[in-house]
């Protein structure tokens, strides 16, 4: 025999093979016998191998196997292999002599001593003295770590002999033997369901009856099982005193922990048998597990509903249904909206829709949600976690959905679940199961009055009629837009918060809707099926090779209801709506100004920045706002990049709206016209500028004299005026100008290159206006509906657009008149009566650096130092008789008089 270690101060026996306590002596003789066989006959069981010290316990186990219960109760005829096992049962029909343990600490009530006694011990901490090494758990019998350290050594001792499934308690054993007897003898009487104890019949029958006995504390909340309001109430302790190392989240149990850090490493210890796919959880593999089952559908899978033909997978998703049959239902309605639910949970998630409530706010950047599920997925933003990942080429992914349509480009998650009656095509079981209802004759089909589409939710119809009624409820608190949902208020209230929530995993850009995001990565997956066959264009989508095909076909289906303009896309057709109602959403924070794009709005604000970045050509040195703008510029320094050429003069185009622009000088179409004076325009922009003439409004101001300007340009080129420092220096004379354009224009009168030659009289120019002036005089007739530009009020003609808008000011009363204080003369201009107040005061500013000769105008200065640049005194020749003049008014005068042209 071994020798019994005693504990002198407290008279405490320990066994010295498995150092348990005992209080006696003969307890411990009794212990050795029976479980370490010491001095006694071992009796071993030839079914399961389990060894017993004496013949009763033999027979009694030996019941176990041969399902031998020979004591029965004679009130319920229950069986039982043990005679004190009968006894032990007699007392629950026996209340009164039914005796009862109580707790002192807490009240609580046992049958036995010993279990009150296993009780006791959770109210003193000091009892657990038996630690664990490899992560300090405590326990207050050693029995206890035994059995824990099985989940760090994995050991399964006791093995099912059916399926040789392997586990680490007896009594699990116990519990999954009955999963192959399949004694499921007690049945539901409501809903047929059957159970293999009357214990769990008993806790089902509370779904029925609705009985929740247990009730919570703290808030009065009640439920149906004790374990449930356990862990209820943990939500109010807000204890969680279980933290992740890698990420610092926290968690009130260690096993919540631990299902948590596989995230982390990966771990997937649930495989299916069938496809291979690994899970983390056993419940989502049990999910997973009912795609392959109902391929080969079974009638024990399928619960059906005896009232409408119903089938569902799972019991309770019967008992569930089975409640919107029952007329004591409890219906829980919406006192709000008037919609009801079976379960108040989901009247209670419904509320917040309409309390606008969010009780879920992220630790990290203080955003709230109305769902957990929605915090976890946010969580992932601020953690940087992917979980999931990409098994043929690594990426990883937020989300599992993220990562099914990922694996669809390496040929994996095909749609593999085909709709029988219209041949359409799925990637889930649930999804196809979705749309099959729509064939089916006993779904109630919701069809809209208007149009006659069909809907399978009245909810869905209800949302439709808003497209045929224009009602849009919904409206924006800064900008006043309406919008027919709710969901389209919340997208658009984006664009005023600048929120951009989705991530792109791979470049980093980010997008307010999640659709956009999706469209953006398939740019990085270079995944473009599907090909034009005209043109051989490869596109990601057929959505998107459908709209390519349209210009091919040139076919505009989306008309204007107001002008009967027609577009190829819906987005135009919304676009230029706006131009008939006005409309202009988006407001400049700084100075006022709306906009009716937001991509305008965005080139706007740039001007308000001083400091920012310019774009400048490599070539020329022209400087642009935008990288776009730049690159559309630096098209003209490549002869191959006008690609687009007229067919009526062969001039070409880099931009096919440019070509477009152009026919209109062909077929004198000019589609905007001044509400005022009738008069039209090819482009919106000079009708804008035009419409300045009427109001006298000059929007643009120069900040140094507060000279006011209609044109921007025109601001632009008079801010240089006071800029002293003319950077560009011609080499030859030492002239410097503000502008290399300009520059390269002087260098012409030194090279005396003159690329703009006349085609009728192959006179020469060096700028191209001077040559569209100059073909005018050879029109003999000024009633020509191309160059004539007659005067509407008084019927006066000129050759010029320009010369003729600063004529029509003289008409208008409400411009500004200028009278010479000498001769009473009236100019429209202040400028030109300052130019005629020389006249009388004979002085001359401009000065002939060459031989001092003085001008009243800059322009004269101009035409005189030609003379010094060629030698020659005449430089204007007449075509006609070859006479020459000095200066092109000269010789316009002379083939007006002499020659009868104009």
């Amino acid at each position: 025999m071994h020798e019994t270690e005693v504990s002198s101060s407290a008279q405490i026996l320990k066994c010295s093979l498995c150092e348990k306590e005992f209080k006696t002596s003969f307890s411990l003789q009794k212990h050795k016998r029976y479980v370490h066989f010491e001095n006694a006959k071992v009796l071993e069981c030839d079914v399961c191998g389990k060894m017993f010290a004496k013949i009763s316990q033999f027979k009694g186990h030996y019941m176990v196997h041969t399902g031998e219960k020979p004591y029965e109760c004679e009130i319920c005829q229950k069986g039982f292999n043990h005679k004190n096992t009968l006894q032990m049962h007699l007392k629950v029909h026996e209340p009164d002599k039914r005796s009862s343990y109580k707790c002192s600490e807490c009240g609580k009530e046992y049958k036995t001593s010993c279990g009150l006694k296993n009780h006791k011990k959770s109210h003193f901490g000091t009892d657990k003295t038996h630690k664990c090494d490899l992560c300090g758990k405590m326990f207050s019998q050693t029995s206890g770590l035994r059995q824990h350290y099985m989940i760090h050594t994995g050991e399964k001792p006791f093995q099912c002999e059916i399926c040789e499934k392997w586990f680490n308690k007896k009594s699990t054993l116990v519990v999954h033997k009955k999963i192959h007897e399949n004694a499921k003898v007690h049945e539901c009487d409501v809903c047929g369901k059957k159970f293999s104890n009357t214990s769990t019949l008993k806790q089902h029958y509370m779904i029925h009856t609705g009985e929740k006995p247990y009730e919570c504390e703290i808030c009065g909340k009640r439920f149906n099982k004790k374990s449930t309001v356990v862990k209820h109430a943990k939500i109010h302790v807000h204890v969680k005193i279980h933290k992740c190392d890698v990420c610092h989240k926290t968690f009130s149990e260690s096993a919540g922990l631990k299902q948590h850090y596989m995230i982390h490493t990966g771990e997937k210890p649930f495989q299916c048998e069938i496809c291979e796919k690994r899970f983390n959880q056993k419940s989502s593999l049990v999910t997973h597990m009912t795609i392959h089952q109902t391929r080969i559908p079974s009638p024990i899978e399928i619960h059906k509903c005896s009232e409408c033909g119903k089938e569902y997978r799972s019991s309770s998703a019967l008992g569930k249904h089975k409640k919107t049959h029952s007329g004591n239902s409890k219906l829980h309605k919406c006192d709000m909206c008037g919609k009801e639910f079976t379960e108040k949970s989901y009247l209670k998630r419904h509320y917040l829709l309409h309390t606008g409530e969010k009780p879920f706010t992220c630790d990290f950047c203080g955003k709230m949600f109305a769902k957990t599920a929605t915090l976890k997925q946010h969580y992932m933003i601020h953690t940087g976690e992917k979980p999931w990942k990409c098994s043929v080429c690594g990426k990883e992914f937020k989300s599992h959905s993220a990562l099914l349509g990922h694996e669809r480009v390496h040929g994996k998650n095909a749609k593999v679940h085909k709709c029988n009656f219209c041949g359409k095509e799925f990637d889930n079981f649930f999804g196809m199961m979705g749309h099959v209802k729509m064939h089916s004759e006993t779904v109630k089909a919701f069809e809209c009055d208007v149009c006659g589409k069909i809907f399978p939710k009245p909810s869905e119809l209800k949302k439709h009629y808003v497209v045929h009624t224009g009602e849009r409820p919904y409206e924006c608190e800064v900008c006043k837009k309406r919008f027919n949902h709710k969901s389209s208020l919340l997208q658009h209230y984006m664009i005023h918060t600048g929120e951009k929530p989705f991530q792109c995993d791979t470049c980093g850009k980010r997008f307010n809707k999640k659709s956009t995001l999706v469209t953006h990565m398939k740019i990085h997956e270079n995944t473009k099926v599907h090909k034009c066959d005209e043109c051989g264009k490869t596109f990601s989508e057929s959505s998107v090779l459908k709209k390519h095909y349209l210009t091919h076909t040139g076919e505009k289906p989306f008309q204007c209801e107001i002008c009967d303009k027609r577009f190829r896309y819906n987005s135009s057709l919304k676009q230029h709506h706006m131009i008939h109602t006005g409309e202009k959403p988006y407001e400049c924070e700084i100075c006022g100004k709306r906009f009716n794009k937001k991509s305008t709005l965005v080139n706007h604000t740039t001007t308000h920045v001083p400091g920012l970045s310019s774009h400048k050509c490599s070539d020329c040195g022209k400087e642009y706002r935008s990288s776009s703008a730049l690159r559309k510029h630096k098209r003209i320094h490549f002869n191959n990049s006008k690609t687009y050429e007229c067919d009526q003069c062969g001039k070409k185009f880099a931009e096919n709206s440019h070509l477009k622009r152009h026919y209109m000088i062909h077929t004198g179409e000019k589609p905007f016209a001044c509400d005022v004076c009738d008069k039209k325009f090819t482009q919106k922009s000079h009708l804008k500028e035009h419409y300045t003439m009427h109001t006298g409004e000059k929007p643009y101001e120069c900040e140094i004299c507060q000279k006011c300007f209609n044109y921007k340009s025109s601001l632009t080129k008079h801010i240089k005026i006071h800029e002293k420092e003319k950077v560009h220096k011609c080499d030859d004379c030492g002239k410097t100008f503000h502008y290399p354009s300009a520059l390269k224009q002087h260098y012409m009168t030194h090279t005396g290159e003159k690329p703009y030659e006349c085609e009728i009289c192959r006179k020469r120019f060096n700028k191209k206006s001077t040559l569209v002036n100059h073909a005018s005089t050879h029109v003999p007739d000024l009633s020509s509906p191309v160059l004539a530009q007659k005067c509407s009020e008084c019927g006066k003609k000129f050759r010029s657009v320009s010369g003729l808008w600063k004529h029509e000011k003289t008409h208008f009363v409400d411009v500004k008149i200028h009278k010479c204080e000498v001769c009473q003369k009236i100019f429209s201009k202040k400028e030109s009566l300052k130019q005629h107040y020389l006249t009388h005061t004979g002085e001359r500013p401009y000065e002939c650096e060459m031989c001092e000769k003085r001008f009243r105008t800059k322009s004269a200065l101009l035409q005189h130092s030609k003379i010094h640049a060629t030698g020659l005194a005449s430089v204007w020749k007449c075509s006609d008789c070859g006479e020459e003049f000095k200066s092109s008014t000269t010789l316009w005068r002379h083939r007006r008089t002499r020659h009868s042209q104009c």
